[in-house]
């Protein structure tokens, strides 16, 4: 007597069975469903690939305006310095420092900063530089502040 003779399952390709449509689209809804979800939770927990900007190095210091609005409050040896300093550049970041790009500030009474924005290639290059008492640079910091779209 042969076991298989007496027994069948739903699967068996010698047959062709299949489970009936009442059960199979409750568990193919179900799949796609738990899928979804998957994708969505690691989608949100890694977040955005695009990295955030760095942190302000003047937060806290006082905007004086650009140089478009009025001309460099700090003297003439600062004024030397920065448009040195935009001289040095390349000539592509060059064409975009111009009074617009160009802002002042200060803090307490000792320091004073120029930043020159540079627009490049879909990146906001921020090149500060900040100044002592004695109109001296004393530090120079270049950093992506963030992305813009062309």
């Amino acid at each position: 007597m042969n076991p298989k003779s007496n027994f069948s399952l739903p699967f068996n390709s010698s047959n062709q069975r299949s489970l009936p449509n009442f059960l199979i689209t409750p568990m193919t809804n179900t799949l796609r469903s738990s899928t979804a979800l998957l994708i969505l939770a690691i989608f949100f927990n890694t977040g955005c690939s695009t990295p955030k900007p760095a942190p302000n190095p003047l937060e806290g210091w006082k905007d004086l305006g650009t140089a478009y609005e009025k001309s460099c409050p700090f003297g003439q040896a600062i004024i030397d310095d920065y448009q040195s300093y935009i001289r040095a550049l390349t000539p592509e970041e060059r064409s975009s420092a111009d009074n617009f790009h160009i802002s002042f500030y200060e803090h307490g009474g000792d320091q004073q900063a120029v930043v020159v924005t540079i627009n490049l290639n879909g990146t906001r290059w921020l090149h500060v530089l900040i100044y002592d008492q004695e109109s001296k640079r004393i530090r120079t910091i270049k950093y992506a502040g963030g992305r813009y779209r062309s």
